[in-house]
């Protein structure tokens, strides 16, 4: 190979991982102990039977410096020095057995793929697995794979493992059993003979491994433990040409040049060996350039110290005067150990009274303890007060209704009689009616006497008709009077009437609810969800640990109106007010933890509803319409969870914001929109939809209470509902002032009415007087019988006047019991709203007993940080006492070491640190003084000198090193390049003679043509009947894939994979060349006994003129399994 080759071949860039290190070694490490047995046998028959010293050293590589893996070859130089021809050739001859471990006996499919329940017992060579399609031979090798720890991208089949669980099914399992016998065993006195492998699948759950034992005990459950298995097997489950998929078959046999290049780097393991290469270069780069500082420092570390040294040696004259500067050292340390001692006694009396404090605060919290079951007491008589005073408030509501049933009974009563009174006034009106035309008939019959008579009467007529008109006028107001009286009745006792009062006080209690609500919920984050909520979110978080994830919820907490949107807050409020209510959790076990908080407090349980959803975001943006505003540009939201549930449940993305009618409907229209909304007034709005051709326009009426929003209730929002409440209260004052007027009016008529009556009384009699004098002259026959049916019916009408009469005391009557009706209701609607107030005064009171529980259990949670902080102050003091008395030991070691305590006299009147110091700075001057020649003090010069003499030290140390590192790896990079040429070479070799001998059962001739600088490999075969080579390009399909097979066959004896696979790899051949390719396969894999191979085909073999006991070869026939 050139040097151009040779450079060319170092390219990747990545180091190699973990895994593929301990394959590559295992590889490598086969290959050279085989190697070693080759040459060492080639050796010694050459040399008449000896090995030859430099033989030996020759074979002294250790295959672990070579690739720096730190493994060991088996076969040692002392164990081959021993061994004869004869000897190797037996040792040779091992191996043309089959392996006695690392082979697959046994594979188990349990609910995996198509197969519920399937068994398979493998040969210990060359296994056929014979099956038309859907047979589930394919799923055979996923299996294998999967079970052996490939991931699911590796099998082609699924792009997860837990696709590969049959359909309708949880779990599956893949169990392997390994073959573990004789010398190459794997821990034989742990596992046995056999190794069982195990792997369950779960829709739900992680895979899991389960290693055992030929007596079916667990040995272990960890993924490195098989692959450490798997290596010591050499079982590479992740070399894409030791098992191949359909998928990879069939690419395989359609590849191109560049693609079987890649192939062979990746089979042959060479890709991962060149990246190390590169990477032991980089190294060498890095080491030579440490190399050269390491030089440099060393060279400046000898000089520093050489110059030290001497300047060192010129003081040790200076001893007196040295030792009294010791003497004055030990006095400066012990002073400070005294003041130190001095300052820990601070310490101790600060740490006493933070200790004291503590103690303090503890029986404030105890106190605290003490009244919380106190309060809970209060809080329970009060709570029981109030169910007391909700039954009296039943009660009393009971008698409101009984009174007011009572009423409506009357009022019918009324509405009856007042009937009857109709029909009598008819009756009288026809009566007068007759009288009327009776008293014309008379009237005619005297003007016609009047005039045959003398004209002396004429004014007694004049009279008589001036009476008549008189009463004409009476009757026509007492019928006005009549109609006025019973219109104010009928206002009066109209039902409408009296429910728009009930409304409007329904309304105004409703309001005094209200407005108490959102006082509390002012002041509290979570009041718009009512008053337990609080105590929800606290049983949530003392539970947060038995949740998978912690609830979110209410949903409105992290949900706000932008400012510019605030018009569609009540709007919104209405449409979303379910889902602003409810919590998310992440599964049924969570929901029903959740669930049993929320039933302890009906008033949210009602209302709260529970969605159980992943914590996931996707992607909502393609069937979004760019057109206009949406609820979700309205809304803004600290958690994603409330976001994507919204637009998951309510589709706020596609549910548009309209400013007029003919948006709301073009809105509406378009394809994708959910729905669009519209406000109205300050109590409603409008959504519209469209379905097909069918366009709907709904109201939406706004929900009464604070907004479930975050910040939901402002004062602003209860200074409306303030107002409100004021005018609703104006209108029912209104409404009873109208009542009192309107009956004022009735009394009036009443009072008129019966005026006018007598008045009539007095005309009638008058009149029947002055016709009596009329007649005195003129009677007539005609007269008379007029005048008695006048006299007949106006007896009638006056007893039919008696009945009105009476009909008029009895409704009177009955309006006065009415108004008391009305007035006992009114009083009982006052009882009602009273013991409302109380019971709201007992409901406040409830609350305001918890908020005093919340304000002392804030009160004791800072009482708890008080302490903790307090406890960490008494942490912080016995840690500065800790560091003070570290701080102390080295002057207390140095002072004990420079002199004894007992030896130093400290005047604490007159010795000052100051005093101290000068009297050491006067010894120091002395001392500079014979040190001025040299311009430095002795300490200084102690100190250069210790500093010099270990960076010299260490310096040395780190070149040596350095040097070290640098020799190794450069002998390690060469003997790795040689290995790299040394493994192509004998590759190449090895090929091309396997891909001759292969291409020679059906009498061709081919060679391998690799080209590293453009990375291809070229396969160029010679047919029977040809005299040139050609490429594989050129021939015909069979034939085509009869070269591939032949070329991976090549590889194989290269790659020295135990277990081999071949899934569908006769699909493109013909009969010929899919019969010679089998017989080819078979008899060349003898040639390599120590391995296990599997193929799968859908066609049947066993035509075949070959004796597949005699090879090694194991039939397996699949049926379609049974579903």
């Amino acid at each position: 190979m050139s040097q151009e080759e040779s450079e060319d071949i170092v390219r990747v860039k990545r180091p190699l991982k973990d895994d593929q290190i301990l394959s590559v070694a295992e590889d490598l490490r086969q290959r050279f102990k085989r190697s070693r047995r080759s040459y060492l046998t080639q050796r010694t028959r050459t040399n008449n039977g000896s090995l030859q010293e430099d033989d030996v050293s020759h074979l002294d590589l250790d295959l672990s410096l070579a690739l720096g893996l730190g493994l060991e070859v088996d076969l040692d130089v002392e164990e081959l020095e021993g061994l004869s021809t004869d000897d190797l050739d037996d040792e040779l001859d091992v191996e043309e057995n089959s392996a006695t471990a690392g082979i697959i006996e046994k594979i188990i499919l349990r609910n995996f793929m198509c197969h519920d329940n399937f068994e398979l017992n493998l040969g210990p060579r060359i296994n056929i697995i014979i099956g038309s399609n859907g047979s589930g031979k394919s799923a055979i090798l996923t299996g294998l794979l999967v079970g052996l720890g490939a991931k699911a991208s590796l099998t082609s089949r699924a792009s997860s493992i837990n696709n590969l669980i049959k359909y309708g099914r949880n779990t599956a399992q893949i169990t392997i059993v390994l073959k573990n016998e004789g010398p190459a065993a794997y821990k034989h006195e742990i596992y046995g003979d056999r190794i069982l492998v195990e792997r369950t699948l779960r829709r739900e759950k992680s895979a899991t491994y389960s290693i055992k034992s030929e007596s079916g005990r667990v040995i272990t459950d960890k993924k490195k433990d098989l692959d450490l298995i798997l290596t010591k097997f050499h079982i590479t489950v992740n070399n894409p040409l030791a098992f191949l998929s359909q998928d990879t078959a069939r690419e395989f046999l359609t590849q191109s040049d560049g693609n079987k290049f890649k192939f062979y780097m990746k089979g042959a393991l060479l890709e991962d060996i060149i990246n190390n290469l590169e990477l032991t270069a980089s190294h060498i780069k890095n080491v030579e350039t440490s190399m050269t500082k390491s030089k440099e420092y060393v060279l400046k570390a000898t000089e520093l110290y050489n110059t030290s040294k001497h300047t060192y040696e010129l003081y040790d004259r200076q001893r007196d005067l040295r030792k009294r500067m010791e003497t004055i050292k030990a006095k400066i340390y012990w002073f400070n150990v005294f003041s130190i001692e001095k300052r820990l006694t601070t310490y101790k009396e600060n740490h006493d009274e933070k200790r004291k404090a503590i103690d303090e605060f503890e029986e404030e919290k105890s106190k605290i303890n003490e009244k919380l079951p106190e309060l809970e007491t209060k809080k329970e008589a009060i709570i029981k007060e109030s169910e007391d005073m909700q039954r009296q408030l039943e009660q009393v509501e009971t008698q409101l209704r009984e009174i007011v049933g009572a009423r409506s009974k009357k009022r019918s009563a009324v509405l009856q009689k007042r009937d009857e009174y109709k029909d009598a006034e008819g009756k009288i009106k026809e009566e007068k009616t007759r009288i009327q035309k009776l008293e014309k008939e008379i009237d005619d019959e005297m003007t016609r006497l009047d005039q045959a008579n003398s004209q002396g009467k004429h004014h007694l007529k004049e009279e008589i008709d001036k009476i008549k008109e008189l009463l004409k006028d009476n009757e026509a107001e007492r019928v006005s009077q009549s109609t006025v009286l019973e219109s104010l009745e009928n206002k009066v006792n109209d039902s409408e009437y009296d429910e728009q009062k009930s409304e409007i006080s329904r309304r105004i209690e409703q309001m005094e609810r209200e407005l108490d609500n959102v006082s509390t919920a002012t002041s509290n984050k979570y009041g718009p969800w009512g008053k337990s909520m609080t105590e929800i979110i606290r049983d949530i978080s003392a539970k947060s640990s038995q949740f998978h994830r912690s609830p979110v919820g209410p949903l409105g907490v992290h949900i706000s109106i932008k400012p510019h949107f605030s018009s569609w807050k009540k709007m919104l409020n209405s449409i979303l007010q379910k889902s602003l209510a409810s919590f998310v959790v992440v599964d049924e076990h969570d929901r029903n933890i959740l669930s049993g908080i929320l039933k302890k407090h009906t008033d949210v349980h009602n209302m709260a509803n529970i969605i159980v959803r992943k914590y996931e975001e996707f992607d909502y943006s393609k069937g979004q319409v760019n057109v206009g505003k949406s609820i979700l540009d309205a809304l803004t939201f600290d958690n994603v969870v409330a976001k994507y549930t919204l637009i998951d449940t309510n589709s706020i993305e596609l549910t548009l914001l309209a400013s007029s009618e003919s948006q709301l409907k073009e809105f509406a229209s378009l394809p994708g929109v959910f729905a669009s909304l519209k406000l109205h007034d300050e109590n409603s709005g409008v959504r519209a939809t469209k379905k097909g051709a069918s366009y709907n326009n709904d109201p939406v009426f706004y929900k009464r209470g604070p907004a479930m929003f975050s910040g939901g209730v402002s004062e602003a929002d209860v200074n409306e509902i303030r107002q409100s409440l004021s005018l609703q209260r104006r209108k029912l004052e209104e409404l009873n002032s109208g009542e009192r007027d309107i009956l004022n009016q009735v009394k009036h008529i009443r009072r008129t009415q019966a005026k006018l009556g007598v008045e009539e009384s007095k005309l009638r009699r008058r009149r029947t007087q002055l016709e009596q004098e009329m007649r005195k002259e003129g009677d007539t026959a005609l007269i008379e019988r007029n005048k008695v049916e006048i006299e007949n019916r106006g007896i009638s009408i006056s007893n039919l006047m008696r009945i009105l009469d009476s009909l008029k005391d009895e409704i009177r009557e009955d309006h006065e019991t009415l108004q008391e009706l009305k007035q006992k209701e009114k009083e009982q609607q006052e009882k009602v709203q009273i013991v409302k107030k109380k019971h709201r005064t007992l409901e406040k009171s409830i609350q305001e007993c918890e908020s005093q529980q919340d304000e002392y259990r804030n009160l004791k949670a800072q009482l708890d940080a008080q302490i903790i902080r307090e406890q960490e102050a008494l942490e912080t003091i016995a840690k500065k006492r800790d560091d003070m008395q570290q701080t102390m030991l080295p002057h207390l070691e140095k002072a004990q070491e420079l002199c004894p305590r007992e030896d130093i006299h400290i005047d604490w009147e007159h010795d000052t640190k100051e005093s101290i110091t000068q009297e050491y700075k006067e010894a120091q001057a002395q001392v500079e003084e014979m040190e001025r020649g040299i311009g430095r003090s002795l300490e200084d010069v102690q100190q250069e000198f210790t500093v010099a003499k270990q960076k010299l030290q260490d310096a040395t140390e780190q070149n040596n090193e350095v040097m070290r590192s640098y020799e190794l790896f450069r002998d390690q990079m060469e003997m790795r390049k040689e290995f790299l040429y040394l493994t192509i070479r004998n590759n190449n070799s090895s090929m091309n003679q396997a891909f001759e001998q292969s291409l020679s059962y059906r009498g061709m001739h081919g060679r391998l043509h690799m080209n590293l600088d453009s990375q291809s490999l070229v396969l160029h075969v010679q047919t029977r009947n040809e005299q040139d080579k050609r490429t594989v390009d050129s021939l015909s399909g069979g034939e085509k894939s009869f070269v591939q097979i032949a070329f991976l066959l090549s590889l194989w004896h290269i790659m020295e994979s135990r277990v081999r696979a071949l899934d569908e790899f006769d699909v493109f051949m013909d009969s010929v060349n899919r019969t010679v390719g089998i017989k080819m396969l078979v008899q060349e894999l003898q040639n390599l006994p120590k391995s296990q191979t599997i193929f799968i085909t859908p066609q049947d073999t066993t035509n075949m003129d070959l004796d597949w006991q005699a090879l090694g070869v194991k039939i397996h026939r699949l049926q379609p399994p049974r579903h």
